[in-house]
């Protein structure tokens, strides 16, 4: 619950905006903001889980985000209003199949989720 709130704090910058959780040294999304890009492109769901994001500043290579902290993958997620954020998603289907799949997301300018909203911002 404390890497929750910890991703909650995050400066307002532009970004997709879910909120991460460690849970089995994996990054899952605990949560969508309303507005966020995540949830707007209807590819990301909560409950998947982040296996990677295409870095543009390390040469367009794939980063691992098992080892970080929900920060860290937070600020991996922020960048410039318009710009494009490309992820490697795994999601387990109730029948305990698992897809990978990559997407990109556009980042969008947004508040941050409040501590009193509700799921989904």
């Amino acid at each position: 619950m404390r890497r929750v709130r910890d991703a909650e704090r995050c400066q307002a910058r532009a970004g997709i905006e879910p909120i991460v959780c460690l849970r089995n040294a994996a990054q899952q999304i605990a949560r969508l903001h309303n507005a966020g890009g995540a949830r707007r492109s209807g590819m990301v769901r909560e409950g998947d889980y982040l296996e990677a994001i295409r870095v543009e500043s390390n040469r367009n290579k794939w980063q691992k985000l098992s080892h970080l902290t929900a920060k860290e993958v937070t600020t991996l997620l922020s960048g410039e209003a318009g710009t494009i954020c490309r992820l490697r998603i795994r999601r387990v289907c109730p029948e305990g199949i698992a897809t990978t799949f990559d997407c990109a997301l556009e980042r969008l300018v947004m508040a941050p989720p409040s501590a009193s909203a509700g799921p989904g911002g």
